[in-house]
Parts: structure tokens; C-alpha cells; sequence
């Protein structure tokens, strides 16, 4: 059986592509280093990975934030039945 997926892995994309996507400098001496973007209808997303000392890891988190405010999407999310109602008995009341 196949999986039906409707995103997949740009084959081509590296480290570099996306550190300059995402605005992070790969820090000089880092190793490991590992990019790669997922392909979404949607939205792309894109990983960044490397290893570097504790300090210049601080550093980095430090300088890590959104380009605009972030906000809180509105969406319609049905309220979780109580549990007497998913057991298909009927609540005792006392």
C-alpha cells in the first residue's frame, strides 16, 4: 500500500538555501550541517540543523525571532465530549 502524501522533499535544496531563507548564519566551525525543504500546497517548510559549541548556540537563540508579531488563528475546534458521553452511557446525576 502506498502512502498518499501530497507534499514531498526538494532534492535539491542544501544548508545554504535555507539559512539564507530562514536569515540564520551558519556559524563559522560549525559541522554536521544539514538543510532541507519540504514541498507544501500550503507552505514550504524548511529545516536547518548543525552543531556548534554551547556559547555561539546561545548566541544564535538569542537573535532568533519572527519578522512580525505572531498572532493566534481563529479556528473552530468542536468541544471534546464529556465522558460519559463517549461511553454511550447515560450520566449518573446525584
Amino acid at each position: 500500500m502506498t502512502e498518499e502524501r501530497d507534499w514531498q522533499w526538494d532534492k535539491k535544496a542544501d544548508a545554504a538555501e535555507t539559512s539564507a531563507f530562514m536569515h540564520v548564519a551558519i556559524p563559522e566551525g560549525a559541522t554536521q550541517t544539514k538543510g532541507a525543504i519540504q514541498l507544501n500546497p500550503q507552505g514550504d517548510i524548511y529545516l536547518l540543523s548543525f552543531v556548534t559549541s554551547e556559547k555561539t548556540a546561545e548566541d544564535i537563540a538569542k537573535d532568533l525571532h519572527s519578522q512580525k508579531p505572531l498572532q493566534v488563528r481563529k479556528h473552530d475546534v468542536p468541544p471534546k465530549p464529556s465522558s460519559s458521553a463517549t461511553s454511550g452511557w447515560p450520566s449518573r446525576r446525584r
